[in-house]
């Protein structure tokens, strides 16, 4: 079939019966092929229209074969080409881009689909962690934090300004800002200059008309300035700063920050936290706002009320007394500072912190024990209210009961150094060691301890907040048995007790220092010198299940130890009691060294337990019950104790008069 084979189209319909007369003979060839609808409907509405034609009756009278063939085929190009022409005009304006290209389902089309639903996915995701994020954030106890920490703040600019002026301030209004217009950035330059506006503020003006006199007439420097053309300056640009500061946000955040547990890139939970507080950030403010408008209101009605006039007293003669000379002489606080770093007693605090420190809390009963020890989680979180959140601000410092002496007791390895390094590295202080194992033959004889004295009371008064730490303070406390030890008079370390009670008397309300002994054998020393130096007194026990069961997950969720182990952390952490957390980390150090680790073999239980049996502790240590008995010595738990009596008596007595009734 001709039509078949010259238009590919009509390959499909059934060619019918052709026939070519040689010779006198005819030959006859039928073809029967699957034909379509839609490819039949075409080619009949084709062969009407050629059959209505002029040339089919001209054809069908044509004893010539071959013409008509010739006519068939030109007959058929040009229906092809007719069919063909849409196809090559959408060609052409695609080339020409006149129209966009049909959109041809292809593999990167796919792909680019169900990127679409994955980022939709997340999108979602992302939108209802925000949603609950809001809800945790203004009910739990973060909002409440912010607006403490705001409040904080702004009462000490109160009390900074209050003490340059000798007057309350005047707080910003809403339409000024509020405390936005306080909290702005500016450099050193600029501090000094507003501190001394305030104070010209307050002197009174003097020639004033010779300072008009000098604006009225101008100089001719300034005459020449004018007349001279105004240099080019180069515009600011306006994408350097969003660089500068995408810059910066990665440096600061991205650039250390591990995600091994997050392969997808998905949502990040500490920027979404931030976004959520930035949202609630102005309705904290206003509230803040108001409450500091009452307070000043409340100050200043306060700073009105009459003051009661002193009663006049004679003066009494009193006799002159004389005047000591100061050991420092002239000297400045940073001399002096610079001295203590070189001498080692100001010492670098290490890189840990408060949350470093890992435990479990323990829920059994205070009330209805005998005895009771905190873990070391409850043992930091008092630390830090007690002793670290005044060290931060004056203001608690000043209105909360004074402490400042603590005495951290324990076996060796419980974290009770580090507590202290996390305390100082929250707060800012300065750490100053007195330990008797670094003092030995320093500061020889009376002169010399007074000018240390001297020393320290300069520095930690100027340079706030401060903390004193004396480790191994039993060797300042000694027993007659204790004193027959090499290490105990060596030195006679029992000459500091005289300058720690010195310093500390003369330590008044408002001076942010803190004491802090560290001992690991009270037992050799005297409990009611010690506990008199030292007034709160802290046992960090050995840790227990819960404690010890966070301290395997913490020293196995480290980069170098994650996914390399095949045991199983609860059995690890029965199998360790008695250990300290110095103990387990220094037992899974000497396991998983750089080589072993490099052999990419999980490290299984057999491993550890013979490192573990190396560093458990030996035999003469001291026990959970003598250090239980030693820490009800104290004063401070007798005092406890006895309270403690008194409220089981009341509640008995309570009970049997319920009875009677």
């Amino acid at each position: 079939n001709v039509r078949s084979r010259s238009n590919p189209d009509l390959q499909g319909v059934t060619g019918g019966t052709r026939r070519r007369t040689t010779g006198g003979s005819q030959v006859s060839l039928k073809i029967e092929v699957p034909v379509s609808k839609t490819s039949v409907t075409r080619n009949a509405e084709a062969e009407e229209e050629f059959v209505s034609s002029r040339r089919y009756k001209e054809m069908l009278y044509d004893p010539d074969f071959h013409k008509k063939v010739r006519i068939l085929k030109r007959y058929w190009r040009k229906w092809i080409a007719k069919q063909e022409l849409p196809a090559r005009r959408e060609r052409v304006h695609t080339f020409l881009n006149m129209k966009y290209p049909l959109a041809i389902p292809t593999n990167d089309t796919i792909e680019e689909a169900s990127e679409q639903t994955v980022r939709q996915a997340r999108e979602d995701h992302y939108f209802t962690s925000l949603k609950s994020l809001r809800q945790e954030y203004m009910s739990g106890s973060e909002a409440a934090f912010d607006m403490w920490a705001l409040k904080v703040n702004l009462e000490q600019w109160v009390v900074e300004l209050r003490d340059l002026q000798d007057k309350l301030p005047q707080y910003p209004n809403e339409e000024e800002g509020g405390c936005l217009a306080l909290f702005t950035d500016k450099t050193v330059e600029e501090v000094v200059e507003d501190i001394e506006d305030l104070d010209e503020k307050d002197k009174p003006k003097k020639g004033a008309d010779k300072d008009q006199k000098k604006k009225e007439k101008p100089k001719e420097k300034d005459k020449k300035d004018k007349d001279a053309e105004p240099m080019w300056e180069m515009p600011k640009s306006a994408s350097v700063p969003e660089m500068q500061k995408a810059i910066m946000q990665y440096v600061m955040y991205w650039n250390t920050k591990l995600e091994p547990d997050n392969p997808e890139q998905g949502m990040d939970l500490q920027l979404a936290k931030e976004a959520v507080r930035a949202e609630y950030e102005d309705t904290i403010r206003k509230m803040v706002d108001a409450m500091m408008v009452t307070e000043l209101d409340r100050m200043r009605a306060i700073d009105r009320e009459p003051k009661p006039k002193p009663e006049k007293v004679k003066p009494k003669k009193e006799k002159p007394k004389k005047v000591k000379k100061d050991p420092l002489g002239n000297r400045s606080t940073e001399e002096i500072f610079a001295e203590l770093i070189i001498s080692g007693i100001i010492v670098n605090t290490a890189q840990v912190t408060l949350n470093d420190i890992k435990g479990a809390p323990n829920f059994s009963d205070p009330k209805r024990e005998t005895y009771y020890h905190a873990s070391p989680l409850e043992i930091k979180m008092a630390l830090r209210e007690l002793f670290g959140m005044p060290l931060c601000s004056p203001f608690l410092h000043s209105s909360l009961e004074l402490r400042n002496s603590v005495l951290l007791a324990g076996p060796k390895g419980v974290g009770k150094t580090l507590m202290v390094h996390g305390l100082c590295r929250e707060t800012g202080a300065n750490l100053y060691d007195l330990s008797p194992a670094k003092m030995v033959g320093r500061y020889p004889g009376k002169k010399q301890e007074d000018y240390l004295l001297s020393l320290l009371m300069k520095v930690t008064k100027e340079m706030e907040p401060s903390v004193i730490l004396v480790d191994e303070c039993h060797l300042l406390f000694p027993t007659k048995k204790a004193r027959k030890r090499p290490d105990v008079d060596k030195d006679k370390p029992t000459r500091w007790v005289r300058l720690l009670t010195r310093l500390m008397k003369k330590c008044v309300e408002g001076d942010r220092i803190l004491l802090i002994g560290i001992t690991n054998e009270p037992f050799f020393a005297k409990t009611a010198a010690m506990c008199k130096l030292f007034q709160n007194v802290f046992f960090v026990p050995y840790p227990e299940y819960g404690t010890r069961l966070a301290l395997w997950q913490h020293f196995t969720e480290t980069d170098k130890m994650r996914g390399r182990h095949s045991f199983n952390l609860s059995s690890m952490a029965k199998l360790s009691e008695g250990m300290t957390g110095k103990d387990i980390k220094s037992a899974i150090a000497m396991v998983c060294t750089a080589t072993r680790l490099a052999s990419n073999i999980r490290v299984r239980q057999a491993e550890l337990i013979p490192a573990m049996a190396a560093q458990f502790p030996s035999s003469d240590a001291p026990k959970q019950e003598e250090w239980v008995e030693w820490y009800l010595s104290t004063p401070m738990m007798r005092a406890r104790q006895e309270m403690l009596d008194e409220i089981f008596e009341r509640e008995e007595a309570a009970a049997q008069a319920a009875k009677k009734k």
